[in-house]
């Protein structure tokens, strides 16, 4: 195990030469039997557990990131005592990233509707002490209120992992297996209920309803100032 951690430790800190993303990749691939797999250096200081055989948690482990440009982003614009919503948050990789951006003073209000990756969630939230920063909601984000009954990957994801993040209400040929109802809401409805007076951030990655949910997102009146 400390042999698999030191080569995690090289592979993300050699990501940027030139020519070791395939490398790494290899070698990433190599590693789908070998369980899961806890780290405490999630960017540097942040504990989560990663199925080394799920497409995104693999990339996190290998890489640093899955969500890298994103990541980027809430370094760099999310503000401290921020409001960040998190569509899709699976594991909480940006959730996790979120809190610690907008620490005790902020909120991240965390979207999973899917039970066992919902649990990963809470899990991770609990233990880096995110608990009174983070709200998770056992809901998806679409353009109505309601329930769907959500569907995942019926085959394995290109690269030979399993895609746990490929959930959606709109089901396709690779995404045909049934996960049961789902609670669906939406973003003004979840503003008005939290009472939120801003939004500093949103992330949707809710595998095509993302424009349902834009749609109905709270809309600046014209003869407001800017927010």
């Amino acid at each position: 195990m400390l042999a698999l951690h030191a080569a995690r430790k090289a592979s993300v800190n050699i990501r940027k030469l030139p020519g070791t993303h395939r490398i790494i990749d290899v070698v990433r691939r190599l590693s789908y039997r070998m369980g899961s797999v806890t780290i405490a250096d999630f960017d540097e200081d942040l504990i989560i557990t990663l199925d080394l055989s799920e497409h995104m948690a693999s990339q996190i482990f290998w890489f640093g990131y899955y969500s890298r440009d994103v990541a980027v982003l809430l370094k760099d614009y999310l503000p401290a005592g921020g409001i960040f919503l998190d569509g899709g948050a699976n594991i909480g990789e940006l959730t996790l990233l979120a809190a610690k951006r907008v620490g005790a003073a902020g909120r991240v209000i965390s979207f999973e509707p899917v039970e066992e990756i919902r649990k990963k969630l809470i899990q991770h939230i609990d233990w880096n002490k995110f608990g009174s920063i983070v709200s998770v909601r056992e809901q998806g984000l679409s353009d109505q209120i309601g329930t769907h009954l959500m569907y995942g990957a019926t085959t394995s994801y290109g690269d030979g992992s399993q895609h746990s993040g490929l959930g959606t209400i709109f089901p396709t040929d690779t995404r045909g297996s049934e996960l049961g109802m789902i609670a669906l809401t939406t973003i003004d409805r979840t503003v008005k209920d939290l009472n939120l007076t801003r939004l500093d951030g949103i992330k949707l990655d809710i595998e095509g309803a993302e424009l349902a949910a834009i749609r109905e997102a709270p809309k600046q009146s014209s003869d407001s100032s800017p927010g």
